[in-house]
């Protein structure tokens, strides 16, 4: 290669050109950075937070013939949040807000709650608000960690 450069009049390494990544201008949307401080209000210190979580890190798929084709399809998914065990860090709940606005650009939401109900992690949808109630918000987070116990 270095022979075919000198040809062209080119010395050294050529540069890789530049990678195209910046950072988004936000991480999470209006609706979902509203909803996180609401969550991290009512969860007591037991629970940590993550948002923003892809389904490939959550889920593990078994090594067979269709193991390749199942990964591809949660490799691009996410749950808004997770609410893991703070001193384990174990999954205990995923949180799905669901906003008017990001229905449409999510599509069928069937194939994630099946995911998770396989997977045997609970899944709680919340719609979108204006505010919430974090009393309510509290008792539906009891409510499905409960529901997953029995």
């Amino acid at each position: 290669m270095g022979i075919i450069l000198r040809i062209f009049g080119i010395e050294g390494p050529v540069p890789a050109p530049p990678l195209p990544y910046r950072l988004r201008d936000k991480f999470l949307s209006s609706a979902e950075n509203s909803f996180f401080y609401v969550l991290n209000e009512v969860l007591g210190p037991e629970y940590y937070l993550i948002a923003k979580v892809s389904l490939s890190d959550l889920f593990s798929v078994p090594k067979s013939r269709v193991s390749r084709a199942a990964l591809k399809r949660i490799r691009m998914k996410h749950v808004d949040f997770v609410i893991c065990d703070a001193k384990t860090m174990q999954p205990l709940l995923g949180v799905e807000l669901d906003d008017a606005g990001l229905r449409s650009q999510r599509g069928d939401d069937t194939f994630v709650e099946k995911v998770f109900e396989t997977a045997k992690l609970p899944l709680l949808r919340v719609t979108a608000a204006k505010a919430y109630v974090p009393g309510e918000i509290a008792e539906m987070i009891d409510r499905a960690l409960e529901a997953n116990e029995e």
